[in-house]
């Protein structure tokens, strides 16, 4: 299996498995070989998306700037480009409790 996490020189990519219209936003686990990202917002307009961008910039605290959506912006598999530094989104990205259903969740 991938790791959905992997780091590169000004950043981390993430392989995400997107479950819109979610009761709240949160991360939930793995699937397959992404993490998976409940989100609130319907896949409707690009809502979902903006909200995908939204959360991970606030979870990673970087600026909504510095979240890209680079493969997926119509799919549920997705691939994001964080930018910033790589150790400390690293970092982050692993207080994520992978082998539970219960994820960080934001408000």
């Amino acid at each position: 299996m991938n790791a959905p996490c992997k780091a590169e020189a000004n950043g981390i990519s993430l392989l995400l498995h997107v479950q819109p219209g979610a009761a709240r936003s949160e991360f939930a686990g793995l699937h397959d070989d992404a993490l998976k990202l409940r989100v609130s917002a319907r896949a409707v307009d690009g809502e979902a998306n903006k909200s995908v961008c939204a959360f991970l910039s606030r979870f990673f605290a970087v600026s909504k700037t510095c979240v890209t959506i680079k493969r997926g912006a119509t799919s549920r598999k997705k691939t994001v480009f964080i930018e910033g530094d790589p150790v400390a989104l690293v970092d982050r990205f692993n207080s994520i409790q992978l082998g539970s259903t219960d994820g960080a969740e934001l408000a």
